[in-house]
């Protein structure tokens, strides 16, 4: 079952994927985002492959890590 909480006043998102629960913050203070968040989430983890390693290119990883995780290193 997938589905969308608050914690403070960030939404975050969770379910369950090949047996594993993943939660994940939204970054986002809208309901409405962050169920499009989720959405898109549960697209990605369904075109996995058998041995859990996501389906996409190089350019593709890099642009999310400058999205994700870039703004936050110091």
């Amino acid at each position: 079952m997938a589905t969308v909480y608050k914690r403070d006043s960030t939404y975050w998102v969770r379910f369950q994927s090949h047996g594993k629960e993943i939660r994940r913050s939204a970054h986002t203070t809208s309901k409405a985002t962050a169920q499009q968040f989720l959405a898109q989430l549960l697209d990605e983890h369904g075109r996995l492959d058998r041995g859990g390693r996501p389906r996409r290119t190089y350019k593709e990883a890099l642009e999310r890590f400058t999205h994700d995780y870039l703004p936050t290193l110091r």
